[in-house]
């Protein structure tokens, strides 16, 4: 539940890193495949207040399957 003071800028590079890939529209994915829809949201949520980072709630390949999808207008937010 305290994952807004366990995401730091580094543990989100090694997500990106490990769990991440590049989506056609310029975007990134984040798979959370491991985790519920309402935890997916919480992610989100963290990524917006503490990053400013806009996501958004994508399915992935299996229909029971979620990613986050990092909007491209916040990709820049990523390379500061």
């Amino acid at each position: 539940m305290d994952i807004y003071d366990r995401l730091t800028p580094v543990s989100l590079a090694h997500w990106i890193k490990g769990d991440g890939s590049r989506h056609r529209e310029l975007g990134l994915k984040l798979h959370t495949d491991s985790f519920t829809p309402q935890d997916i949201v919480r992610l989100m949520n963290c990524l917006l207040l503490k990053f400013n980072i806009k996501s958004s709630l994508m399915k992935g390949s299996r229909k029971d399957q979620w990613v986050i999808y990092i909007k491209r207008e916040s990709m820049s937010t990523l390379t500061k």
